[in-house]
């Protein structure tokens, strides 16, 4: 299928193969009546597709997707801005895009709640003597407030996390300048749950903010963050590699809750590990990429274990772009999403179930796929219900046959 330059925002798309059910194919379009069926026997499947406009620039700087009354919240950044957009349950627009605030070229990240919480990385600008900072919106309705802003940020920052709960929220932010990197922590209460003052001193409340805590070691490269609040403990996961004898970096995916000691959880050979955190309950599952003997990136997941145990590691998709591999508990399975390349230009969106339990592969890859596209960033969400379905949101980067850059949502379902 082929899109014309001229889009109509909101309009059902069938993304990928044309093929009947919205269904693709494991390896594309080749239409072969082995893969047919072995797509027909699996227990998930695309639901709807919609087209959510297009992206100002290249590509978008970035994507969040989080829950909202009655449907989810989709965030972007491009060059023009940080823009907001709330959609249905089945991810078609609900009202026009909101302007935020600036760009976030360092990533974004969002917590849902009342108010909504948008958390932006500005990396610094030296050519322009413009400080780097991190930005935590509030949103209510259509109105957005700067909540806090924590500076200084290097040029080189990529990634932030926020997570929220009734009693406050937390926030990690990547810092790096000239190569290096660190991850930093604050945690915020909200003004309820915030300590009292003596009497007396209540003016200078306003004057006391949270700290922030480094959480990477000295000496050692970190990446991007991600961060989860389960049953009122805040958890951060992050990655930290150096060089081995041959020049390879080496380090580990690193999990911290509350103020405990980091621990590791997995060894890995990338410098892009990105780990991600997602929740199901009380259990909390992390994904990242890994580079064994110099393959191609991987991505993995496992179950956070106990402090002294061990988890059981499952693979996912190929992953060798930039973007994180994602894991999203849902319907009954862990659904893992994953960007990465299908010929030189063209980037897809791969989907696939995996047990709960195992994190084992079930049936086969779907994939978010068009002839000339490259999705290359993805986020996605569990849409809660009795049809509760997972919503995907990507983008696609400007390219000759379809200029400019846009996004797009697709849902799909999984039956028992």
């Amino acid at each position: 299928m082929r899109r014309t330059r001229e889009r109509s925002v909101g309009r059902r798309r069938a993304a990928g193969c044309s093929i009947g059910l919205l269904l693709a194919l494991v390896a594309g379009c080749s239409g072969r009546r082995g893969e047919e069926a072995a797509i027909l026997a699996s227990r998930c499947a695309f639901g709807a597709h919609e087209e959510l406009g297009e992206v100002g620039g290249r590509a978008a700087h970035a994507l969040a997707l989080v829950a909202d009354d009655g449907g989810a919240v989709a965030l972007w950044s491009e060059d023009s801005g940080l823009y907001l957009r709330r959609l249905d349950r089945a991810g078609a627009p609900r009202a026009d895009a909101l302007r935020l605030g600036p760009p976030c070229p360092g990533g974004l990240d969002a917590a849902a709640g009342a108010p909504l919480l948008v958390a932006c990385a500005q990396p610094a600008q030296p050519g322009r003597g413009a400080p780097g900072r991190v930005v935590v919106y509030a949103v209510e309705g259509e109105r957005a407030r700067v909540l806090e802003r924590f500076e200084p940020v290097g040029e080189d920052a990529r990634g932030v996390a926020i997570a929220a709960d009734e009693r406050g929220w937390v926030l990690a932010w990547h810092d790096a300048r000239r190569g290096d990197g660190a991850v930093w922590r604050v945690r915020v209460p909200r003004q309820s749950e915030a300590p009292a003052l003596p009497d007396g001193l209540g003016e200078l409340a306003a004057l006391v903010r949270p700290v922030p805590l480094r959480l990477s070691r000295e000496g050692w490269r970190a990446g991007p963050p991600s961060a989860r609040l389960v049953a009122g403990r805040a958890w951060v996961a992050w990655a930290e590699t150096t060089l081995d004898e041959q020049g390879e970096p080496i380090g580990d995916v690193l999990v911290q809750a509350d103020d405990e000691a980091p621990r590791s959880l997995a060894t890995v050979q990338h410098e892009l590990a990105d780990p991600r955190l997602a929740a199901l309950g009380e259990r909390l599952v992390v994904s990242y990429r890994d580079r064994r003997a110099r393959g191609r990136p991987q991505g993995y997941a496992l179950w956070v274990p106990p402090r002294g145990e061990t988890g059981s590691l499952a693979r996912l998709a190929p992953s060798n772009l930039d973007s994180p591999a994602l894991l999203v508990p849902c319907a009954g399975v862990a659904l893992a999403v994953v960007p990465r390349t299908h010929s030189r230009h063209e980037r897809l969106v791969s989907v696939r179930a995996h047990a709960l339990d195992s994190l084992e592969g079930e049936g086969p890859e779907l994939q978010l796929y068009e002839h000339g596209e490259a999705y290359e960033d993805a986020a996605a969400l569990c849409v809660p219900g009795p049809d509760e379905h997972l919503l995907v949101l990507y983008a696609a980067r400007e390219s000759d046959e379809h200029e400019p850059g846009h996004l797009l949502s697709a849902t799909v379902t999984c039956s028992e």
